[in-house]
């Protein structure tokens, strides 16, 4: 058996059978893999593929490059001749998981591969772990981990770690192994070939001066030249190279902005880099006769982030003020039973964040005020309002009318006014562009309330935290959760 195993070759990775294959003096890839469809995987990466070989006693390996396809074909700078023992490994195209569209952010980093050649065999022992949970069987992650934890623990002062890292505007960048006459195509390559924002007319390589780290020398290349060039433009690498690809100066993917509602024409609108919402108001014609701009609601994606975060590090927040709270209180009338508690608990906890930025839209249209845009940004411009809405600790919540001249403390009437555990002194007005309005004085029900109220404005009654053993969170959760339903309520309305 020994003997069988001896003269044999391993195929790993995305082909339909990988295993052992006997080996025989002039054995080429091509006698391994002899078609594309009949032995590769529908995802197999047919660029770049891997022939792993040992060289000594020892156990250590040298790493060869082909392109899978062109070896097929019996091209003869890539259908290599096998030597007994060695691996051929076939990639997948993909990194991550297409099924379950998992990422690395579950386990706290990004989908790219750690690009530091000092940490690859780190990442290499923490592979098993890691990858398992994000990448596909047969990713550059996954087949890279042991052959770069092997050239590291090789590594020594006869022969430099045999490492390159590519980084920038690549598919996969990362740290690579240094193959056999390896050049900068050749780890372009292997990095998944460049993205569409690559900047082709320059790139730099950051190479170690006599393999001393404290020196460094940043070498700029014509990328162009150098990959399609002839041969005396060619660049071999060497140890521990670093290949860095520059994106196109002011490159950005398609930016997507949406506008919806009362404008003339609302839809979907592509944005170049720097520009404002006053800029795309004018290109989407400007609002209708109907279109109450005071009241638009404008929705960022990272402020959106960040209110998620903050909802959940509330309720984690007040889920443990909670329990760790006596009940001792709980007996008396004003307190909150249990199930309120719980309630408002897995509200919290549930909600989803509007990602409300607010603005003043008469300003930007008007040319006053500047709003660069950012991708996935949207634009809710409901119609005109008429009506004034009461939330909170009133007796029924409910949306009135809207009249000149009715105060604040008769639209709480007209609400059945305040319930028992309502925190009268803090009452505050939502505007109907998402700003909170407090009066200047403490004196809520004067008539000159009056003025401070617009069509579409809310009245917020919140609760006295006072009822609920004196938690203080209490407070920011209802007024979190008022405005995040505000903000809903006039998306919902277009």
């Amino acid at each position: 058996i020994s003997s069988q195993y001896k003269n044999s070759v391993n195929l790993i990775g995305a082909v339909v059978r990988p295993g052992s294959y006997q080996w025989h003096q002039g054995k080429r890839i091509s006698d391994v893999l002899k078609s594309v469809r009949g032995d590769l995987l529908p995802q197999a990466d047919l660029s770049y593929g891997l022939l792993v070989r040992e060289i000594n006693i020892n156990g250590d390996i040298e790493v060869h490059q082909f392109d899978v396809a062109l070896a097929i074909i019996k091209n003869s700078e890539n259908d290599l001749a096998l030597n007994a023992n060695d691996k051929i490994l076939v990639f997948s195209e993909f990194e991550e998981k297409q099924d379950e569209k998992l990422t690395l952010a579950a386990t706290g980093s990004g989908t790219k591969k750690d690009t530091s050649i000092e940490q690859a065999a780190t990442q290499g022992e923490n592979s098993n772990q890691l990858s398992a949970a994000s990448y596909t069987p047969y990713s550059r992650n996954n087949l890279l981990a042991p052959i770069i934890k092997k050239l590291k623990r090789q590594a020594s002062t006869e022969q430099a770690i045999q490492l390159v890292e590519i980084n920038g505007s690549v598919t996969y960048p990362g740290v690579y192994p240094l193959t056999i006459g390896g050049e900068v195509a050749d780890l372009v390559t292997a990095a998944g070939g460049l993205l569409e924002s690559a900047y082709t007319k320059q790139a730099e390589i950051t190479r170690m001066v006599d393999g001393d780290a404290s020196k460094v020398e940043h070498i700029k290349i014509d990328f162009d030249q150098v990959v399609n060039g002839n041969e005396q433009n060619r660049i071999a690498l060497q140890s521990k190279d670093s290949l860095n690809i520059f994106a196109i100066p002011n490159w950005q993917e398609n930016v997507k902005v949406t506008l919806k509602g009362e404008l003339l024409f609302p839809g979907t609108y592509t944005i170049r880099r720097g520009e404002t919402l006053t800029n795309l108001l004018e290109r989407a014609g400007g609002f209708s006769d109907f279109a109450e701009q005071k009241a638009a609601v404008f929705i960022r994606q990272s402020v959106k982030q960040q209110e998620q975060q903050q909802l959940a590090r509330l309720a984690t927040e007040l889920r443990r003020d909670v329990a760790s709270k006596s009940f001792q209180d709980s007996v008396s009338s004003s307190a909150l039973s249990y199930d309120e508690m719980n309630k408002l608990l897995n509200d919290l906890a549930s909600v989803e964040a509007v990602g409300r930025l607010v603005i003043d839209l008469p300003l930007i249209a008007n040319n006053q005020q500047n709003l660069v845009l950012q991708d996935g940004d949207t634009l809710y411009v409901p119609s005109k309002r008429d009506s004034i809405s009461v939330v909170g600790e009133v007796n029924y919540a409910t949306t009135h009318l809207y009249k000149a001249g009715i105060s604040v403390d008769d639209y709480l009437k007209l609400s059945g006014g305040l319930k028992e555990r309502a925190d009268d002194d803090r009452i505050y007005i939502i505007k109907a562009n998402g700003s909170v309005k407090i009066p200047n004085t403490g004196n809520w029900f004067a008539v000159n309330n009056s003025e401070q109220l617009e069509a579409g404005d809310t009245i917020v009654v919140p609760m006295d935290a006072g009822h609920m053993d004196k938690l203080t969170l209490w407070s920011t959760a209802t007024q979190i959760l008022y405005q995040l339903g505000v903000a809903v309520a006039a998306i919902g309305s277009l």
